[in-house]
Parts: C-alpha cells; sequence; structure tokens
C-alpha cells in the first residue's frame, strides 16, 4: 500500500536528506565500502610507517645514551686511576709487561718454596723461568 504524502512534506524530506548528506560529507562519512576501504588501508598504512620512524629515533635516543654513558663511564674510571696513582691513562698492559710480572711471581714464589733467594737456582726451576718467558 503506497503512502500518500503532500509536496510539501516531500519536500522537507528531500531538504533533510541533503542537509544529512552534506553533513556527513563534511564529516567524512563514506557510505561507498570501496572507498571506506580505502581510507583504513591508508591509516593503517599510515600508523606502521609512524610506528617505524618512532622505533628508529627510539633506537637512535638509545645509542646516544649508550655513547654518553660509556663516555662518562670511562671518564669516571679515568680519575679514579689517577687519584689512586696507579695509572696515567687505562691502557691495558703489554702481553710483554704481563709476562714479566709472571716471571717475578714465579721467582719469588720458587725461592720461597726451595729457601733460595741467594741466586743460587737448580736445573728444575731454571727450566720452568724459561718456559714462562717463552
Amino acid at each position: 500500500r503506497a503512502q500518500w504524502k503532500s509536496p510539501l512534506a516531500c519536500e522537507l524530506l528531500q531538504e533533510a536528506r541533503d542537509f544529512t548528506a552534506e553533513d556527513n560529507r563534511r564529516k567524512g562519512v563514506w557510505h561507498s565500502r570501496r572507498k571506506k576501504a580505502a581510507a583504513m588501508e591508508e591509516r593503517k598504512r599510515m600508523k606502521v610507517v609512524k610506528n617505524k620512524e618512532k622505533a628508529i629515533d627510539d633506537s637512535e635516543e638509545r645509542d646516544e645514551l649508550k655513547l654518553e654513558v660509556q663516555d662518562l663511564l670511562s671518564d669516571h674510571f679515568r680519575l679514579l686511576c689517577l687519584q689512586l696513582g696507579k695509572l696515567e691513562d687505562h691502557q691495558p698492559p703489554s702481553l710483554l709487561q704481563m709476562e714479566l710480572q709472571n716471571v717475578d711471581i714465579f721467582s719469588v714464589v720458587v725461592d720461597r718454596c726451595t729457601g733460595g733467594g741467594d741466586g743460587e737456582r737448580s736445573a728444575g726451576e731454571e727450566g720452568a723461568r724459561s718456559m714462562i718467558i717463552e
């Protein structure tokens, strides 16, 4: 059954529909599914790009902080060494210095164990010393 509407009512309804359509366009409401899907894809893509940029920025900030902390720690270590008067800079000792230290320690231990220390060494002690030096 068809319902009869007056021309004035039809005109008012059309104006209301036009106003709603214009209002929706202004608000960005789409009636096309294709447009909606495209807009959603674009939003997702932009979000991914934004997240990647944020991750890159965060990692750069983290790297900068690491460098600053390393600089501070190395400066602090250098100052500590200077205060203790043990090292002028914190270079690791050379291999030769380490070997010489080992020889000195070994000779002291051997001297104490054998009761020596007067310059006389047995063949076993000489062999052990030469092994360490090599």
